[in-house]
């Protein structure tokens, strides 16, 4: 990791590790802050992004445990508005046509990231990503905009990375009655004392959030990016938006408690949050084996090398095809700002990393920080 730094390859991480529910390891490198020479640390505040994901199943099977929603419900019976969803497909000239769906998007579908929702779309789809999950709109604005894109496949026929954790944020306010950040305060955060995590960053804690970086394309150099990176005018208070997909500030020690907690069946310190068979059940595969990826890949693809799904996270079934050591049942996610976390049941593993780089490298340096783990462990 220091070398990663050194190279500026990364302007700062910082690294958690714990075996048996106690960290084992905390690493801090870099700086937060190059141009201000401010140190990154453990309580340094970072973009989750797509690690937000893993926190709205949460809050979603919460629900389900209550008796308020079974997995196989169609969402249209609590968010009507998504009766109108269509499918992109091949007509007989060859000529894309939208069709209606064969069967109705579900909770289940949602959770796995095979409603169909996708984030990439063939020319001739008008997709601006602003006018759909914009910083001004609130999540019960985006359901109407969203209804006007096509979904990619028929749901429930192949696996999709796109907005399905947006719909279930929507979801968790409609049923609970709640802006989606006060559920997830009141029954997460303030419960399980993750202090610096939320949407927003309040003028006392702004110090402690880290810049992001991008190559600046001279070697050896690095650029302050936090001006592109997506959803920053929620992170001051002046938006609405609160994405299920990619909108929480975390700090490493934070989101450690988050994967503790689940990595203990539901429980951390005498505080739990979902019951133990709930959470066997999030982290179990979910999908059939032979799942390929969509049409319209994008980016996120190759997510599932060596993994099925489950809900929330990734699930490794075969390291080989992965090709860096792990136990079949780690489940893990990933962050667009360079950020990522697995749990390994098996080995009783919690590994966080964050740094705050975009755009998204390959997973070179996650796999670094896998194999520098597991080669730490000998019994």
């Amino acid at each position: 990791m220091q070398s990663l730094v050194e190279k500026s390859e990364r302007a700062g991480i910082v690294t958690v590790v714990s075996r048996g529910g106690h960290i084992v390891q905390l690493g801090e490198y870099g700086q937060r802050d190059i141009a201000g020479k401010k140190p990154m640390r453990a309580d340094t505040i970072v973009r989750a992004y797509g690690m937000t994901e893993p926190v709205t199943a949460v809050a979603v099977m919460m629900l389900y445990e209550e008796g308020r929603l079974q997995l196989d419900d169609p969402i249209v019976a609590y968010i009507p508005q998504l009766a109108g969803l269509q499918v992109l497909e091949k007509g007989a000239n060859g000529k894309r046509i939208r069709v209606p769906t064969r069967q109705p998007v579900t909770i289940r579908q949602l959770l796995t990231h095979t409603s169909g929702l996708s984030y990439t779309f063939p020319a001739g789809v008008n997709f601006k990503r602003d006018a759909v999950f914009g910083p001004n709109l609130t999540l019960a604005d985006m359901i109407p905009q969203l209804v006007k894109l096509p979904l990619v496949h028929q749901p429930g026929a192949a696996w999709t990375y796109g907005p399905s954790y947006e719909v279930l944020a929507r979801l968790v306010e409609v049923i609970s009655q709640q802006p989606f950040d006060q559920f997830l305060e009141q029954r997460i955060f303030r419960p399980l004392s993750m202090n610096d995590t939320g949407f927003r960053v309040p003028p006392e804690k702004r110090d402690r959030l880290a810049e992001v970086y991008a190559s600046s394309g001279e070697k050896g150099a690095l650029a302050v990016a936090s001006k592109s990176a997506p959803h920053l005018a929620a992170l001051d208070g002046s938006g609405k938006y609160l994405s299920g997909a990619e909108g929480l500030v975390t700090t490493a020690l934070d989101y450690w408690i988050f994967a503790q907690t689940l990595a203990n069946r539901g429980e951390l310190d005498e505080v739990r949050i979902l019951s133990p068979s709930t959470v066997a059940l999030m982290l179990h595969e979910q999908l059939p084996r032979d799942f390929g990826p969509p049409e319209f890949p994008g980016p996120a693809a190759d997510v599932l090398t060596g993994h099925n799904f489950g809900m929330g996270f990734a699930v490794l079934t075969t390291p080989e095809r992965y090709g860096v050591a792990g136990s079949p049942g780690l489940v893990r996610r990933s962050g667009a700002a360079n950020t990522t976390f697995w749990i390994d049941p098996d080995r009783q593993v919690v590994a966080v990393f964050m740094s705050q780089y975009l755009p998204k490298s390959s997973s070179r340096i996650e796999r670094s920080f896998q194999a520098l783990v597991y080669q730490a462990i000998v019994d």
